[in-house]
């Protein structure tokens, strides 16, 4: 199950928003969402453009 993703080329996320507490941390928040919900898996394509979090 796909927990959250990150576009960096649009700077887009889902869940949306979950960044806006993250600002100035090394952390993106769809990182760290994914990371306390049980996330097993994670896909980066083409260094850091698209991210994906897998549960």
């Amino acid at each position: 199950m796909l927990l959250s993703w990150y576009d960096r080329e649009r700077d887009l996320e889902s869940p949306a928003g979950v960044s806006e507490c993250h600002e100035g941390c090394a952390t993106k928040g769809s990182w760290d969402y994914a990371l306390n919900r049980g996330a097993r898996l994670a896909v980066d394509f083409d260094s850091g453009r698209y991210t994906f979090c897998f549960l």
